[in-house]
């Protein structure tokens, strides 16, 4: 006695589409990978490092304080962009260092440190190694001279910088107050009350 064929149900027959996506979803990837030894090709993403241990160029690249420094110091950009950039890399470091709230910044030395990950709370934010640091590890001005803070309140710091003279307290200081906005002429060093 012969039985009339049987017809796969639909959920067999989904069963079997799943299983013939999934090989060839598998035949792609292995087939489509360069060999071992060579560089993928144009446009893909690189591997990442090993967990805890990012290769020197990796930690630089993608510290917070270096992306928003990008362009500090060009010369097609007028000064007062290197203040406005550098006061966006303090608020948004003193965002991220809850701990520093209760340990208020305003001399050089101590706002590069911190920036670096060598103060209190020890979340590098800026490169060691980023052209705003001189030789003595203190942020500096676009012509090389290190800038003057002050803490006008908790996480109100005004920024000054010497300008092309390089001696602060002159009529070419920049001085970028806590709100964004600029002192020059006799605003910047008014006279003396005498």
């Amino acid at each position: 006695m012969t039985h009339p064929a049987e017809t796969p149900s639909p959920a067999r027959k989904g069963i079997w589409l799943l299983v013939v996506v999934g090989v060839a979803t598998l035949l792609l990837w292995f087939f489509s990978r360069p060999p071992a030894g060579q560089p993928a090709p144009v446009g893909t993403v690189p591997p990442l490092p090993a967990p805890g241990v990012p290769d020197a160029a990796t930690a630089a690249a993608v510290l917070p304080g270096d992306k928003t420094l990008l362009g500090y110091g060009d010369a097609t950009q007028p000064p007062e962009q290197d203040l406005t950039l550098l006061h966006r890399c303090l608020d948004n470091f003193l965002l991220l260092a809850k701990g520093m709230k209760t340990q208020p910044l305003s001399a050089n030395g101590e706002i590069a440190a911190a920036l670096r990950g060598e103060g209190k709370v020890r979340l590098p934010f800026i490169s060691p190694g980023h052209a705003i640091f001189n030789a003595d590890g203190l942020l500096t001005d676009r012509w090389g001279t290190p800038l003057f803070f002050h803490a006008e309140q908790a996480g109100a710091i005004s920024l000054r910088s010497a300008g092309p003279d390089k001696t602060l307290w002159t009529a070419d200081d920049l001085h970028r107050q806590p709100g964004g906005s600029f002192l020059r002429g006799e605003a910047l060093n008014p006279p003396s009350l005498n």
